[in-house]
């Protein structure tokens, strides 16, 4: 597997990312039907990475290193049901 076949995973195409997850072999993609030789719009063209990661605020290493902390917090269905009423998106506040 190349880098750039790895590549292919972070695009934000969900039919790409949800193919090349191998790392060192692609004979694991390719057994289970998930290699993707190349992206619809060529490598040029593939736009990568979550929207909701794109924003400059997300790109500091400390955002970085709490956006798997954010996501498990805003599972949480007592956080999520404030952030529909107040209409703001739940930050962080400790586990509970």
């Amino acid at each position: 597997m190349t880098p750039g076949m790895h590549r292919i995973h972070h695009s934000a195409r969900q039919s790409e990312t949800d193919s090349n997850y191998g790392v060192l072999f692609s004979v694991w993609d390719r057994m289970f039907n998930s290699y993707c030789e190349s992206p619809e719009n060529g490598y040029r063209g593939m736009t990568l990475g979550l929207e909701k990661f794109r924003e400059k605020e997300t790109q500091f290493f400390h955002r970085m290193l709490l956006n798997p902390i954010d996501w498990l917090h805003d599972t949480c269905p007592h956080h999520a049901a404030r952030s529909f009423e107040t209409g703001d998106r739940p930050r962080f506040s400790g586990f509970r």
